[in-house]
């Protein structure tokens, strides 16, 4: 449901885009694009006047900036923050006010222009078929990237665009550590997934501009941090003693897609089971708390000795049977779940809120889990897009410590979070959105969203203490989660009032404007000079 004509590309492709072109003006591709995000929000507040405004924003954003900012190491976010700003019902002015404050941070996408600013800018030819792999993991190769893909994708439709230029064997060739070969699926999940982040939201929002932005995004992404993580070739490696692999892709196009031997008997476990599991290994090495280390150097020291082989072991128990016709949905909440409780449940009994930065982009980037797996045509290929993810997930939480889920934190917290400490919400759901729309951090109201949307899922939503799905061990092999006996349907408003407390001074906090944890919550260590919780 979430591919587009491809005569939409009609205009666009009538004109391609050359590297002068691209070095004498801005690039202008989006300029004559009609599309508009089909899928409407849940939450109501979306107008045709939003709708076309957003539209207008992103079609603006697309052909002006640059999807780094400065020095080629924050992403721009600017299309994240309006869409999850849409969904939850913001104006037009208000989307405007967005573009206009943020847009103040990002660079020009025109080559020229960020060398008329002072900017040290690669030459990068016109890419085509036959170069497109030799300019991967450069990011000043993304404007020339951005103007390939948007033409792929005309000529390919989306699915196989996608297929082709993440998934097939010619796109993922290469050894660990990103040493050779473009590797597009680990890049896909790099950078804790904002390479994923992006095509996410082409594909919920059935924007071609999006995918394209996102496809360009995986190319000039460097992989050297995560790039250990998974097996050479992956998901085409042939090696069947490796944990992860399971089965393995054989292709020798990209539409033709089938599997080499029967996947590996699973164990049955929950992620969270999983992750549980990852807690406590004792074949995980952790090196000692470092309080200058930086998120790079904390994903590759992760890796060292046979952590990514446990990783990878440890993924191969997760219940990924595809017997059931709703398995795809079922994984899809689990892994939204996981991650709402990953970002939610991690901090410490007695202390002041804490939510990880990083822990939190699983929970933003796991509401993509679903759209993005409806754009993939067999079983296979999403089994093998289900296990990259949560191995990418459990990656980064080991490069935070590997800290311990305690369901009990979240539930300590009001379930009528507001922004006066006791005072009754009708809906508190109400008072949460309308104050997350004026916050100024974009990934504020993305958490927001996909806590909501779990909310309003029956099967979570309604659950009784003890009974949330996912979190009570599903077999012997299993193991208890800190808290299970007490959590249930609240737990969702309970972290977006843990969130607004923290970002916005909230309720049962000091009443202070905060910001999301940045040091390594998993140790020890870190929490010597956090703050006691207000009694």
């Amino acid at each position: 449901m979430l591919s587009r004509p491809k005569a939409l590309f009609l205009s666009l492709l009538q004109s391609p885009l050359s590297p002068s072109t691209l070095n004498r003006t801005m690039v202008t591709t989006a300029s004559s694009v009609t599309s508009s995000p089909l899928v409407l929000p849940s939450w109501p507040g979306a107008t045709l006047d939003s709708r076309s405004k957003v539209r207008e924003l992103i079609e603006r954003n697309h052909k002006e900036h640059h999807i780094f900012e400065k020095n080629n190491i924050f992403h721009n976010h600017l299309s994240h923050h309006l869409l999850a700003a849409f969904s939850l019902g913001a104006s037009p002015s208000l989307l405007s006010n967005i573009y206009d404050r943020e847009s103040k941070t990002l660079v020009p996408l025109s080559p020229e222009e960020r060398r008329k600013r002072g900017a040290k800018v690669k030459e990068i030819p016109e890419i085509n078929e036959g170069n497109w792999k030799d300019f991967v993991g450069v990011p000043d190769a993304y404007a020339s990237y951005l103007s390939f893909f948007q033409s792929e994708i005309g000529r390919l439709g989306e699915k196989e665009a996608l297929e082709k230029y993440i998934f097939s064997s010619d796109a993922n060739a290469g050894g660990v550590k990103n040493s050779e070969g473009p590797r597009m699926l680990i890049r896909l999940v790099a950078g804790v997934l904002h390479p994923f982040i992006q095509i996410g939201h082409g594909a919920e929002f059935s924007d071609p501009l999006l995918l394209a932005e996102g496809l360009a995004e995986t190319a000039v992404h460097n992989a050297n941090t995560i790039g250990s993580l998974f097996p050479d070739n992956w998901p085409h490696n042939s090696d069947r003693s490796d944990p992860l692999t399971g089965f393995s892709i054989i292709s020798s196009t990209f539409g033709n897609l089938s599997t080499s031997f029967t996947p590996a008997k699973s164990q049955g476990l929950s992620a969270l089971e999983v992750y549980s599991q990852l807690c406590s290994s004792s074949a995980i090495s952790m090196k000692p708390y470092d309080a200058e280390a930086m998120i790079n150097a904390r994903l590759i020291d992760a890796l060292d000795g046979a952590n990514a082989e446990e990783l990878r072991r440890l993924v191969s128990l997760w219940d990924l049977s595809t017997s059931s016709p709703d398995w795809e949905t079922a994984r899809s909440e689990e892994l939204m779940l996981f991650g709402a409780l990953l970002a939610g449940s991690t901090g410490r009994k007695g202390k002041e809120v804490v939510i990880d930065f990083f822990l939190m982009h699983v929970l933003t980037s796991s509401i993509f889990v679903h759209p993005i797996l409806t754009l993939l045509p067999t079983a296979e290929l999403k089994t093998v897009f289900l296990k990259t993810y949560l191995l990418a997930a459990l990656h980064t939480a080991l490069a935070r410590g590997r800290p311990t889920i305690d369901l009990s934190i979240p539930m300590s917290h009001p379930s009528s979070p507001s922004k006066e400490s006791g005072k009754e919400e009708g809906n508190p759901w109400c008072a949460v959105v309308e104050a997350v729309l004026f916050e100024d951090d974009s990934h504020t109201p993305k958490s927001i969203r996909t806590l909501l949307h779990l909310a309003s899922l029956p099967k979570f939503a309604l659950a009784a203490p003890g009974e949330l799905p996912y979190t009570s061990p599903s077999s012997e092999n299993g193991k208890a989660i800190l808290g299970t006996k007490d959590v249930d349907g609240t737990v969702f408003v309970r972290i977006a009032g843990m969130i607004m407390e923290l970002i916005a001074g909230w309720g049962s906090g000091r009443g202070e404007r905060g910001g999301w944890g940045r040091f390594a919550l998993g140790w020890d260590e870190g929490w010597k000079e956090m703050r006691d919780a207000r009694k």
